[in-house]
This record gives C-alpha cells, sequence and structure tokens, in this order.
C-alpha cells in the first residue's frame, strides 16, 4: 500500500476512528496470554487496550510512521511494519482489525494470510481462531466479504 500516514495528524483528527471501535475489545475478550494480530493498528490505541486487557499483541501496519507511533505508545507490544498481504510465519490465537481491511488491495490475499496463520485445532480439523474487524461505510467491503464467502466455499 503507498498511503502515507502521519500518527500525530491522524490521532488529533481521527481519534473518532479508534473512540467508536473501543468496544471490539470486549466483544474479543482476549484471554490472558492469549496472542491477538492487531492488523492495521496504526498508532497503537487499541494495541494499547489489547495490553490493557492482558493479551500478548502482535501490531502490524504498513506505514513506518504508524508503526513507530505504536511502539511509542506500547513498548510491551510487538509491533512490526508489515503488509496483511504476507505475514510471513506469524501464529496468533485472534486477529482484531479496525477500519483497516477496506484499504487494502487483494482482499483474496489477506482473508488466505489471516486463515493461514490463525492457530488451527490439534487435529487440524478446525479453525480455534477468532477474527473480530470493524469496516465502516456503505458498499466499501464488498470485495472482502466476495473474498470470504470463496475462502468459505473452498472449505
Amino acid at each position: 500500500m503507498s498511503r502515507e500516514w502521519n500518527a500525530a495528524l491522524y490521532d488529533q483528527r481521527h481519534r473518532f476512528v479508534a473512540d467508536l471501535a473501543r468496544d471490539m475489545v470486549s466483544e474479543l475478550a482476549p484471554q490472558q496470554g492469549e496472542r491477538v494480530l492487531d492488523l492495521g493498528c496504526g498508532s497503537g490505541r487499541m494495541t494499547e487496550w489489547l495490553l490493557e486487557a492482558g493479551a500478548q499483541v502482535l501490531g502490524i501496519d504498513p506505514d513506518p510512521k504508524m508503526v513507530e507511533a505504536a511502539r511509542a505508545r506500547c513498548p510491551g507490544a510487538e509491533v512490526q511494519q508489515l503488509d496483511a498481504r504476507d505475514l510471513g510465519d506469524i501464529r496468533v490465537d485472534s486477529v482484531i482489525s479496525n477500519a483497516t481491511l477496506h484499504w487494502i488491495p487483494e482482499a483474496e490475499k489477506v482473508v488466505s494470510e489471516l486463515a493461514r496463520v490463525l492457530h488451527e485445532s490439534r487435529d487440524r480439523s478446525a479453525y480455534t481462531g477468532r477474527v473480530v474487524a470493524e469496516l465502516g461505510g456503505h458498499g466499501n467491503i464488498a470485495t472482502l466479504r466476495e473474498a470470504v464467502s470463496q475462502a468459505l466455499a473452498r472449505r
């Protein structure tokens, strides 16, 4: 993704985006020590709330300035500059994402990566991970919805 973000300006002008999503942490209800991927962690507001809830947090964002801000805000979290379309060798118990997924091109790759990095049951017959995501705005998730439908149809 080529978009550049300004962490301080984002926190100042778009604070409502994170504030409106604070309930997402309650909905996820992470268990103590659960490894949670904060996909599109931005400046780290949700990462901070996840840490307060007792989760082990891996925050990822493609923007180096946002990663720097999240690291400064959340020294207890692991924060990496990563593209959600290629998550490497990470493994997580759950994924949370606020106002991010609809910005990423190639939604099919993102969905495939999330399915790959979420923990599976011991016998590999089912995924035990959870995904909580917020995608605001009318009509902006059509591609992602189609990607999820296709991924589920292949299972």
